[in-house]
């Protein structure tokens, strides 16, 4: 499934906005029941582990996403849930 991202230092950040819908997006609640991803990134494709990230982490860097992708504030708006955002960190130890 494309997922729009960012890059913050070594990992990416992914909004789990489900288009401002009231529920998140199914893959939101199965990346906290296992966290080990696989990640196509471009032509790459790794091992990863996400997390969504606390609200004070969140607070940081929303800002940022929404000047990257206005279309984040806009699902906001439409939501009364809070946004989760998910880092995605490679999993270096795994080879897949």
């Amino acid at each position: 499934m494309p997922l729009l991202y960012f890059e913050q230092s070594s990992h990416y950040l992914v909004a789990g906005s489900n288009g401002g819908r009231p529920s998140p997006p199914a893959w939101t609640p199965s990346v906290q029941s296992e966290p080990r991803v696989s990640v196509p990134v471009g032509p790459r494709r790794f091992a990863a582990v996400a997390h969504v990230v606390t609200s004070a982490e969140r607070d940081d860097v929303w800002p940022r996403l929404t000047e990257l992708y206005s279309g984040g504030a806009h699902d906001e708006s439409l939501t009364d849930r809070p946004i989760n955002i998910v880092r995605i960190s490679e999993d270096t130890a795994t080879v897949r």
